[in-house]
């Protein structure tokens, strides 16, 4: 947990550590949920206001996403969770570019044998990178046993 320490007091500025966020997939938050310290106690604690959700340092937000979403990588028993610290709103920004464009077909594919209408809407959107310095991405490594 140093590590994170490091991250957090050293490697993110002070200004978007304060709004950081940890996460990492159900199998990260699994091995984290599991930690506890030399007298006992659970690592990541819960967080005062909402008993759902989990803290790490009493600071920071746990977050999780599906294993299938963000994948871990299992190589000779080892297995390395993706873990991301930082301030995912300080690291990118969503544009609505507010094109749309809508297509009609009666004749794609087979939809003309089945009587159909196909209909196509696309929406353009776009991510642009603003401060890749706001995250900083690692992994957890987990042995496993047999």
């Amino acid at each position: 947990f140093d590590d994170f320490k490091d991250v957090f007091n050293v490697k993110l500025d002070a200004s978007i550590a304060q709004s950081s966020i940890i996460l990492t997939n159900q199998s990260g938050f699994n091995y984290l949920d599991k930690l506890k310290d030399k007298d006992g106690n659970y690592i990541l604690q819960p967080d005062v206001t909402d008993k759902t959700k989990k803290m790490l340092f009493g600071e920071y937000p746990v977050h999780k996403v599906s294993n299938k979403t963000l994948k871990s990588i299992e190589a000779e028993g080892i297995v390395k969770h993706p873990v991301y610290m930082g301030d995912l709103k300080e690291a990118i920004t969503l544009f609505d570019r507010e094109k749309i464009t809508v297509e009609l077909s009666t004749e794609a594919g087979d939809l003309w044998a089945k009587d159909l209408t196909g209909i196509k809407v696309r929406d353009r959107f776009d991510v642009q990178s603003v401060d890749e310095t706001a995250v900083i991405a690692g992994e957890i490594t987990e042995t496993v046993a047999g």
